[in-house]
């Protein structure tokens, strides 16, 4: 077989030199059998014409033409036919070729017309050999047949003339009609055959380079494409009948978890579960029918190891003589969907608990009424405040707070129905959306299960056990309520909860909606009373319970409200509290009662003094500014340090304890007195006592109520005296109403007490009053006495 690199070996590589050799076998056999035809029609003309030539002419044309033919014949089914045709076999038809040619010119030449050897037809069976080389053939072969027809012409006529058997004509004008030729015609013909071997030469060289290049171009492309494919970060694969993988590049394989090997012949969408396989094979059907030329999708995969992966996959129709159906591109979007889920995550769920957010709750809440509206089911809302968990969350630290409600928020998870949605508003602010609720029944059901669960001691991962409850609002949906009113109610309900008994659960009614107005509107006017000048300073007197002196006063704020009145400090105190106005309100008041005293005190001429106690709530407690502000309301006032007492609640104390008694020796460093208010309520230890800075013990009311009851109640009070006694503390006992506990309080040891027995909170004319008489008479038991000579000092 022809094999074209034997003649130029960097020409082709070895697959296309052999897909050359074959079409070039391919068009050898074709010219073969022309040949075949031709040497068949030459062998019937040289018969029939046989009567008529000369019997040596005749024997010339057997001998040529019949070895020719069987050779074309025998070469065809032989050679051709078996494929063990080679370059030898091409190189002895040129040979044959031509020299088949000479020798019948030659034959005519010798045994018949010489003009017939240099002037007949047969001449031109040089041309038809050498214009068949470009097809069969390579350039040398081309250039060995132009020269060998060539130099075997030129013999032959040289033969001729030199043997007389040809005359050489001096004047070519004379070859046309006479016999014999000129040097000028055969030059000319001589040259027709070098011109037509060059011409042929060239065009097979043409050819050749012609598919070299082309071969190259492509080579250049397929190896292009072959590096992208290859070196690509993106999986590429060709698909085929049934979306059999065809080729793999490296990338698919690892996006698998394979080998490009084990990919050849698997479906694609095999690699997909099976709720994804389907649309898969959808996009490769909507390719394959034509509907669209691309398609597009993102699916999940599985990988060798079972590890579920993100592919992003794009199918495109593969050029008809591609040998593909499609071509497969898969990006891996692993990392980008991990993300996508942690943005959604971070934008709908609670971090701490994992619950969804306050977002994706009023969108839960949304689409429950908007089904509830269409299928008229009942929708309703729950809202849960933890109870005291500022304290657990104070006393323990934050990290105990953060583990508590990630516990709170697994029980409510047990404790709900699976079809519920629970979420975490924020702080220690739960809300469970009801979906299909019958009626009141239902609800009930769940709040119970929460409060059951709930109940339970919770264990913290530090080991410690605490107790937690919570108070829960419920608000069932009525026909027109949008998700803001339908918030906003269980809202209103959880805090009625938590205004009543604490740890159970409240449905709404419209009456509470009017009491959160009252109190929107109460808040309002609270933010402009300060400005407005509608607080005033009332001072109850703190008494010795031995003599009656009035030895000291505690200031407590009061509110003139322009419409309403004297609005009781338990009204507006709270709300001060949580609203944070207890801070420019207790400044104020400090700032008062420390002129006002100051101003007394400047008054009296008995060498005496009165001391006045300022309550601090939690909020003016952990204010970085409350050490100024004493020192600045002491400044401004002109009163003494010592004649200040700040009173904290013993609640109060227990929040922050590290920071608080820092704050608590910031204060008893300038110079004043401190005194625990509501002592015995609270938790404090013995320990926590002794670490406390405070000078004044004052017994909380209840205790003093109890010495009306009996002897348990009495023991109690007699206990924190001794306690004070002990810690060399003055002890104050507040709610003193009647002359009986007045009587035990002194029996008891008592130092001070103060209430409704000696006096109500006074105004401040009431207080100068008492200072221009020495003596005040107000309703009560006992009248209050001021002892101009009496000798006892401030508490």
């Amino acid at each position: 077989m022809h094999r074209p690199q034997q003649d130029r070996p960097l020409s082709f590589d070895a697959d296309t030199a052999t897909l050359l050799g074959r079409q070039f076998a391919d068009a050898e056999l074709r010219v073969n059998g022309v040949r075949i035809a031709v040497l068949g029609v030459l062998a019937i003309a040289a018969t029939v014409y046989a009567p008529h030539l000369s019997p040596e002419l005749s024997l010339t044309n057997f001998v040529v033409l019949a070895p020719t033919l069987a050779w074309a014949i025998g070469q065809h089914l032989f050679a051709h036919r078996t494929g063990r045709a080679g370059s030898g076999l091409f190189f002895a038809n040129i040979i044959l070729d031509i020299t088949a040619t000479t020798l019948l010119l030659l034959g005519y030449g010798l045994f018949g017309e010489p003009n017939l050897a240099v002037k007949s037809p047969i001449f031109s069976m040089y041309f038809v050999v050498l214009a068949v080389r470009p097809f069969t053939g390579s350039p040398r072969r081309a250039a060995f047949a132009a020269g060998l027809a060539a130099v075997q012409y030129a013999g032959l006529v040289s033969f001729l003339l030199t043997s007389g058997r040809l005359v050489l004509l001096a004047d070519p004008m004379r070859s046309g009609t006479m016999a014999g030729t000129s040097l000028l015609d055969e030059g000319s013909k001589l040259m027709m055959l070098i011109v037509a071997g060059v011409v042929s030469t060239y065009a097979t060289a043409w050819i050749e380079s012609t598919l070299v290049k082309g071969i190259s171009a492509r080579r250049n492309a397929d190896a292009r494409f072959r590096s992208v494919f290859e070196q690509t970060g993106v999986g590429v694969a060709l698909l085929g009948e049934g979306s059999a993988i065809l080729e793999a590049n490296g990338s698919l394989a690892d996006f698998l978890g394979t080998t490009t090997d084990r990919l050849t012949g698997e479906p694609l969408h095999g690699f997909s579960p099976a709720d994804e396989a389907e649309a898969v094979a959808e996009m490769e059907r909507e390719i394959a029918v034509g509907d669209r030329e691309t398609v597009s999708g993102e699916h999940r995969y599985v990988r060798n190891d079972g590890e579920v992966v993100w592919g992003s996959l794009t199918l495109t129709r593969a050029a008809a003589d591609s040998g593909a159906r499609f071509i497969a591109v898969v990006q891996d979007v692993t990392q980008r969907k991990s993300l996508e889920k942690e943005l959604l995550r971070q934008a709908f769920y609670d971090q701490l608990t994992g619950l969804a957010n306050r977002s994706l709750f009023r969108d839960r809440v949304q689409h429950a009424l908007s089904r509830a509206s269409r299928e008229r089911d009942m929708v309703a809302v729950m809202f849960l405040d933890l109870d005291n968990f500022k304290g657990t969350n104070d006393t323990l630290g934050h990290a105990a707070g953060d583990d508590l409600l990630s516990m709170v928020a697994t029980r409510l998870l047990n404790a709900t129905r699976g079809c519920d949605t629970v979420a975490r508003l924020g702080g220690d602010e739960f809300a469970v959306l009801l979906e299909n609720v019958r009626g009141e029944e239902d609800a009930t059901i769940v709040a119970d299960r929460i409060e059951l669960a709930l109940n339970h001691p919770v264990q913290l991962s530090s080991g410690i056990t605490v107790r937690v409850s919570a108070s829960i609002g419920i608000a069932r949906a009525t026909a027109g309520d949008g998700v803001e009113e339908l918030l906003r109610n269980a809202d209103v309900a959880m805090y009625a909860a938590k205004s009543g008994t604490r740890g159970g659960h409240v449905f709404f009614d419209a009456s509470m909606h009017a009491a959160l107005v009252d109190r929107v509107t109460l808040e309002s006017d609270l933010r402009r009373a300060l400005d407005a000048g509608e607080f005033w300073v009332a001072y109850q007197p703190i008494v010795s319970l031995d003599t009656h002196e009035v030895l000291g006063i505690e200031a407590l704020v009061r509110w003139a409200h322009p419409t309403k009145g004297n609005v009781p400090p338990m009204d507006f105190i709270s709300l001060a509290e949580e609203t944070g106005l207890i801070i420019p309100i207790g400044r104020w008041v400090l700032r008062q009662a420390c002129q006002r005293t100051a101003q007394w005190n400047a008054l009296r001429t008995d060498g005496h003094t009165f001391s006045v106690t300022v309550n601090l709530s939690v909020r003016q407690l952990e204010s970085p500014s409350l050490v100024a502000d004493v020192q600045a309301a002491l400044a401004d006032g002109g009163l003494a340090a010592e004649h200040l007492v700040l009173e904290i609640t013993e609640n109060a104390l227990m929040h922050r304890t590290e920071s608080t008694i820092e704050r608590l020796h910031e204060l008893k460093a300038i110079g004043v007195r401190l005194a625990i208010d509501d002592f015995g309520t609270g938790y404090s230890s013995l320990s926590y006592l002794q670490q406390f800075p405070v000078d004044i013990l004052k017994i909380d009311r209840s205790f003093t109520d109890g010495l009306m009851r009996g002897s348990h109640d009495d023991a109690l009070a007699r206990t924190i005296i001794a306690l004070g006694d002990l810690l060399t503390l003055r002890t104050i006992a507040e709610g003193v109403e009647h002359a009986r506990q007045h009587s035990r309080l002194r029996d008891l040891g008592c130092d001070y007490g103060q209430g409704y027995l000696f006096s109500r909170p006074l105004a401040a004319a009431d207080v100068d009053r008492l200072l221009e008489r020495g003596t005040l008479e107000v309703p009560g038991e006992q009248p209050i006495v001021l002892s101009l000579a009496g000798t006892g000092g401030p508490p």
